[in-house]
C-alpha cells in the first residue's frame, strides 16, 4: 500500500480507493492539469509475471482507444521505480455492488444503469474491445446518475485478422485457460473456450438479473458448484411483479449457446432503452390500475401492414414502348403466428415451412400453393425444417437433448416417415442437387463451419448462416456477420471462398435470407435492415449488384423454384387495446400502429395511450380516445402516464434527460411542469392521484433518500411515506390509505397521515395488484403468467383472507399475447393490450 504523498511520475497520491486481484486503486493528484484522478497500479506480487504485466499494460491500450461517456476515460500508463500504473478518469459515487447490495433496483434506474452501460459496452465491441471481466464491481455509478465501465483488465482486442483466422494472438487468451470472476462468466468461458463479444452479453444478463432480483442468477456454495450451475441449469425465477418485458431481455442474455443470445451489446441497448420508454407504468401507476408492463417491439421495427403488397411495373423504352408485366402475388399462409423456415417442395407446387401459429409450439407444415388449409407433418414440437432435397427428402433440426451447441441434424421425407438422426451440433443445412449430400454449418468452439459435404471444411467464422448449395453443386453461398456488416459469400468445393456483397444492418439484421437464381448465375438475398423498406437485391458471381424489389415492412427473401418464383415472408406486428364495460362486449380501441395502454379513466370513460411504431416518426406520441370508440385526441409528445381523477390532465413524461414529468390538459388550457422542490436527479412521475390535487410521487432522490413522497401540486415540502424500498402499490379509493409491498415483499396498509402500518397477510408476493373492490373490503388481483393469453382475476378479502374466483379476462378470439391489465375501482371496466403477429408467406411470379 502507498502512503499519502507518494509520487509516481507527475502523480501525488492522495489515499487508497480500493484493491482487486490485479491490482490497488488510488485517488491521486495530477500536478501537471492540478485534477485528481484514479490511479491503479499493478500488485508488487505479480509484477514480475510477464503475463499479468502484459494484460495490465493491454488494459491502457483497450480503453485508451474507447472515448464514450458510459466508459471511464483513461489518461496515461506509466513506469516508475519498478512500479506499473495506469490513470484514468476519476468517478466520484459508488459501485453498481453498493447500489445492489441495498436491494433490488427500482426498475426505471435499472433501465437508465443499464441501457447506458449497454450503450457503453457497444462502443467497446464496435472498436474490437471484449471486456470479458463484467460485474457489478466494474460498473461505477456517477454522481449525475451515469453508469460508467471500467477495469479492461481482462478486455482482448479482436482485429479483423483474429476473427478470419484461428491462430492464437498475443493479446488473446489460449483456449483452455479461465479468465473472469466465478458467478459472471459465460458457460464458453467456464469451459476454457475462446470466448467473444457474447461472453460479455451472458455477463450482462447476469449483472441484469441480479439488479432485479437483488440476488445472483448462479450463486451457490462452491465455485466448482457456482461453474457447474452456469453450465447445465437455469437462473432461478425472477421475483413476482418482475416486467415480463425486462425477463425476456434477461433471459435472451443467459442463453448457454452464444448464437441465441442477442448478437450485439447495440441491440441489447436498443432494447433496455424502448423498455425505458414502455415499462414506465411499471415504475409509477396510476391508482385503479396495475404496475405492469408493455413490452415494446424490438425485432419487427420496420413492419407494415402486409396488405400493401403493389409492386410498381411500367414501359420500358427500347424503340417503342413494351409493356412489362405486373408481378403476380400469391398469399399462402393467413393465420397469426411467425414462420421460421420455408421453402417450395420439390416440384414447386407447395411450400413446406415451419411456424408457431396461434400462440402454439412451431409445427411443421405442407400446403399447396392456391389452397389454404395447411396438413400438419406430425413432427416432435420444436422440430424446424432445414431444406428440402429435389427427391422430396426433408433435412430437419430438432432440438438437442444434451448440452452441446447447435441441434440435431435428421433426415426425414414428406410422408412423415421416422426421422433417421445424421449429426449433431448443426444450426442449418442445405441439399445438394443430387439430393445425395448435405452442406452443414456446425459450432466448433467460438466458430462456425461451414462444411460439404458433412465432414469437409470450406470456411469459418464467427457466425455463417443460410448456406444454399448451387444450382450445379460447385459453389455454396452463405451469408456471415463481419461487425455490423452482413456480408454474402460464396465458396468452392475446394475452399476458395470470395466476398460478393455487403450490407450494413446498424445492429439489427442478424442474417439474410438468399437463394441462388435458376441457372446458377446470380444469388438474390434480402438487403435492408428493420429500419428501411425490405429490398431484395441480386449479385453475380462478380460481385455485380441490382435491385430486385423494393417493399414496405421486414422482408425476407426464402427461395426460388426451379421455374423462377420467389418465396418471400413479410411480418405485420400490431400492438392494440381491447376495452370492456358492463355489457360484456370487448370492444377494440387501437388507434395507430403500436398503441400502448397507459391509463384507463376513473368513470371508465377515456383511455390514455402512447402511441409507436412504424409510420408515427421517431417520437412517441400521447393521445385520449374515447372508450365509446370515437376518434382519439392527440395531446402531447412523449409518454403517457397517468389520468387526474376528474380526467382533465394527463401526465406525460418528456425524456429530455431529466425525465421531467408535465400536466397536459386534456381540454383547453397551457401545460404545468411537476417540479418538486428538494428533489434531486431523476423525477418517476405520479404514482397515484390523491384526492384534492394531491399527488404521491416516486421521486428520485431527497436528501439522499429514495422512496415515496407525498407532495401538493399547490406548493410545499414533499413528505417522505411508506417503507423505505416499495415495490408495488394500490391508493384506497377515499385516498386514506395506501396497500404498498415492501422491500421484503410484505404487504400492509400504510395511512397517508403517518400512522403505523397495518400489515396484510392476505395477500402473498406472487399477487399483482389491479384495483378495489367496490366496498373497499377486497382487491383484485392476478398473477404474473409468461405468454398470456387470458387473465384470471381473484377477488381477496383482506379481513379475512378469502380468496373467490372473480372473472376471467380473455378476448373473444385469439390476438395473440396479452399484458397489462388494468380495473376501475369495483372493476365495472377494463382494458388491457394485445401483441397480434401475422407472419405471411407469399409466392411471386414475374420478378426478373
Amino acid at each position: 500500500m502507498l502512503a499519502a504523498q507518494t509520487r509516481l511520475g507527475p502523480y501525488e497520491i492522495v489515499a487508497q480507493l480500493g484493491a482487486g486481484g490485479m491490482g490497488e486503486v488510488y485517488r491521486a493528484r495530477d500536478t501537471r492539469l492540478d485534477r485528481d484522478v484514479a490511479l491503479k497500479i499493478l500488485l508488487s506480487g505479480v509484477a514480475s509475471d510477464p503475463a499479468r504485466l502484459q494484460r495490465f499494460e493491454q488494459e491502457a491500450r483497450a480503453a485508451g482507444a474507447l472515448n464514450h461517456p458510459n466508459i471511464v476515460a483513461v489518461y496515461d500508463i506509466g513506469r516508475e521505480d519498478g512500479v506499473s500504473y495506469i490513470v484514468s478518469e476519476l468517478v466520484e459515487g459508488e459501485s453498481l455492488r453498493d447500489l445492489i447490495q441495498r436491494g433490488p433496483v427500482p426498475l426505471r434506474k435499472l433501465l437508465d444503469l443499464a441501457a447506458g452501460a449497454a450503450s457503453g459496452l457497444a462502443a467497446a465491441h464496435a472498436a474490437g474491445i471484449v471486456h470479458r471481466d463484467l460485474k457489478p464491481e466494474n460498473i461505477m455509478i456517477a454522481r449525475d446518475g451515469r453508469a460508467k465501465i471500467l477495469d479492461f483488465g481482462l478486455a482482448r482486442q479482436i482485429t479483423p485478422e483474429v476473427l478470419r483466422s484461428a491462430e492464437s494472438t498475443p493479446t488473446q487468451t489460449t483456449p483452455g485457460a479461465i479468465l473472469g470472476t466465478v458467478g459472471y462468466m459465460a458457460p464458453e468461458q467456464v469451459r476454457g473456450l475462446a470466448a467473444d463479444h457474447r461472453a460479455d452479453l451472458f455477463s450482462f444478463g447476469l449483472i441484469l438479473y441480479e439488479m432485479l432480483s437483488g440476488r445472483r442468477a448462479f450463486a451457490r456454495d462452491t465455485s466448482v458448484e457456482t461453474l457447474h450451475a452456469i453450465l447445465n441449469e437455469e437462473p432461478p425465477e425472477l421475483p413476482a411483479g418482475a416486467s415480463p418485458a425486462l425477463a425476456r431481455v434477461i433471459s435472451h442474455c443467459l442463453e448457454k449457446e452464444p448464437g441465441q443470445r442477442f448478437q450485439s451489446a447495440q441491440d441489447l441497448a436498443f432494447a433496455l432503452l424502448s423498455l425505458s420508454g414502455s415499462t414506465v407504468g411499471e415504475v409509477a401507476a396510476p391508482a385503479a390500475r396495475p404496475v405492469s408492463t408493455v413490452p415494446r417491439i424490438l425485432w419487427m421495427a420496420g413492419a407494415a401492414a402486409a396488405a400493401i403488397l403493389l409492386f410498381a411495373g411500367g414501359y420500358l423504352l427500347r424503340g417503342r414502348f413494351v409493356r412489362i408485366p405486373l408481378p403476380v402475388f400469391h398469399q399462402v399462409t393467413f393465420r397469426h403466428g411467425s414462420v421460421d423456415r420455408a421453402m417450395f417442395s420439390p416440384d414447386g407446387r407447395s411450400v413446406v415451412y415451419s411456424a408457431a401459429w396461434d400462440m402454439r409450439p412451431a409445427r411443421t407444415f405442407v400446403q399447396s400453393i392456391g389452397n389454404p388449409e395447411a396438413h400438419d407433418l406430425d413432427f416432435p414440437d420444436g422440430t424446424d425444417v432445414a431444406s428440402v432435397s429435389m427427391k422430396g427428402d426433408l433435412a430437419v433440426l430438432r432440438p438437442h437433448a444434451g448440452s452441446g451447441a447447435g441441434r440435431v441434424l435428421a433426415r426425414t421425407s414428406l410422408a412423415a416417415e421416422r426421422a433417421r438422426d445424421l449429426l449433431t451440433g448443426v444450426t442449418a443445412a442445405d441439399w445438394a442437387p443430387d439430393g445425395a449430400s448435405l452442406a452443414v454449418v456446425r459450432r466448433s468452439g467460438s466458430k462456425m463451419r461451414l462444411e460439404y459435404p458433412a465432414g469437409a471444411v470450406l470456411f469459418e467464422a464467427p457466425f455463417i448462416f443460410s448456406p444454399r448449395v448451387s444450382p450445379d453443386g460447385a459453389h455454396v453461398a452463405f451469408c456471415r456477420l463481419d461487425g455490423l456488416r452482413s456480408v454474402i459469400t460464396v465458396v468452392d468445393r475446394g475452399g476458395k471462398a470470395r466476398d460478393l456483397a455487403t450490407v450494413a444492418h446498424n445492429g439489427t439484421l442478424s442474417e439474410a435470407g438468399l437463394a441462388w437464381a435458376p441457372g446458377g448465375r446470380e444469388i438474390w438475398f434480402t438487403a435492408a435492415d428493420l429500419s428501411t423498406s425490405g429490398q431484395i437485391q441480386a449479385v453475380d458471381l462478380n460481385g455485380r449488384r441490382r435491385a430486385i424489389a423494393c417493399l414496405p415492412g421486414y422482408v425476407e427473401l426464402l427461395d426460388i423454384s426451379r421455374d423462377g418464383r420467389v418465396l418471400i415472408e413479410i411480418a405485420n406486428v400490431r400492438v392494440g387495446i381491447l376495452f370492456g364495460g358492463d355489457d360484456g362486449a370487448q370492444r377494440d380501441l387501437s388507434w395507430l400502429a403500436w398503441s400502448f395502454l397507459n391509463d384507463l379513466s376513473a368513470d371508465g370513460k377515456h383511455v390514455l395511450i402512447t402511441e409507436s411504431g412504424p409510420g408515427t416518426g421517431s417520437e412517441m406520441g400521447v393521445y385520449l380516445r374515447p372508450t365509446d370508440g370515437a376518434p382519439a385526441v392527440r395531446l402531447s409528445a412523449g409518454f403517457g402516464h397517468s389520468l387526474s381523477p376528474d380526467g382533465k390532465w394527463a401526465e406525460v413524461l418528456r425524456f429530455n434527460g431529466n425525465g421531467q414529468s408535465v400536466l397536459v390538459p386534456t381540454g383547453a388550457g397551457e401545460e404545468k411542469p411537476i417540479v418538486v422542490p428538494g428533489l434531486e436527479g431523476k423525477q418517476y412521475g405520479v404514482m397515484h392521484w390523491l384526492p384534492g390535487g394531491r399527488v404521491l410521487l416516486w421521486a428520485g432522490q431527497l436528501r439522499g433518500a429514495k422512496r415515496l413522497y407525498l407532495w401538493n401540486l399547490a406548493g410545499g415540502a414533499p413528505r417522505g411515506f411508506g417503507p423505505a424500498v416499495s415495490n408495488k402499490s394500490l391508493l384506497s379509493p377515499d385516498g386514506r390509505d395506501c396497500l404498498i409491498k415492501d422491500g421484503g415483499n410484505q404487504w400492509a396498509l400504510y395511512p397517508l397521515d403517518g400512522g403505523p402500518p397495518r400489515p396484510i397477510s392476505a395477500l402473498n408476493s406472487q399477487d399483482v395488484l389491479l384495483a378495489w373492490s367496490g366496498d373497499a373490503r377486497s382487491v383484485f388481483v392476478t398473477q404474473n403468467v409468461p405468454d398470456r393469453t387470458s387473465f384470471d382475476v381473484t377477488s381477496v378479502n383482506l379481513a379475512t383472507g378469502r380468496r373467490s374466483p372473480w372473472k376471467r379476462i380473455q378476448p373473444m378470439e385469439a390476438v395473440g399475447q396479452l399484458e397489462n391489465l388494468t380495473l376501475t375501482t369495483g372493476g365495472r371496466a377494463f382494458a388491457y393490450n394485445y401483441q397480434s403477429t401475422l407472419s405471411t408467406l407469399y409466392v411471386i411470379e414475374g420478378w426478373k
